[in-house]
């Protein structure tokens, strides 16, 4: 998974997109949201530290957490 760049403070929900990658056969190659991956979103609406959750759909397993920064608006 990329990590994910500072967002700005909207005062709505932030959910930036996820790029998650696998190896398959050797190759990387980028999965595919609702596809290969679902992602859930926590404490992603004040500024401070949010959270996308990754979870892989079968074949892909396991769960990851990618935190993120919510930023004010300058």
């Amino acid at each position: 998974v990329s990590p994910i760049e500072p967002q700005t403070y909207t005062g709505e929900e932030v959910k930036p997109p996820v790029s998650v990658f696998a190896i398959v056969a050797g190759v990387e190659v980028q999965l595919t949201e609702g596809v290969d991956y679902t992602v859930a979103y926590d404490h992603n609406i004040e500024v401070g530290w949010a959270i996308a959750t990754v979870t892989g759909i079968f074949p892909y397993v396991g769960s990851i957490e990618v935190p993120f920064a919510i930023e004010a608006a300058s």
